[in-house]
């Protein structure tokens, strides 16, 4: 989920339920989130991040950082077409 940010500076929020993994598990799945925030400055985008993984599927970093990516390249590109049109 994404939504506009007043602040100087974009959020993240991540959830990782149970059903997800252990404890240990659900930790690095956050920590490589946030690194992939903070290394590909999405916060500079001013927008709020939600993330909630759908599968318990493990993932590498690379694949992890591959499929946010593209997530969040698309949502940028539709908001800018967005903006275009008004």
């Amino acid at each position: 989920m994404f939504a506009p940010s007043a602040e100087e500076n974009g959020k993240l929020l991540l959830i990782a339920p149970k059903y997800f993994g252990n404890s240990p598990k659900r930790n690095l799945f956050k920590r490589r989130l946030k690194s992939l925030f903070v290394n590909n400055q999405w916060y500079k985008h001013k927008f709020k991040i939600s993330i909630k993984p759908i599968s318990k599927k493990d993932l590498s970093y690379a694949d992890l950082e591959k499929q946010t990516s593209d997530a969040i390249e698309s949502f940028l590109k539709f908001v800018n077409q967005q903006i275009k049109k008004s």
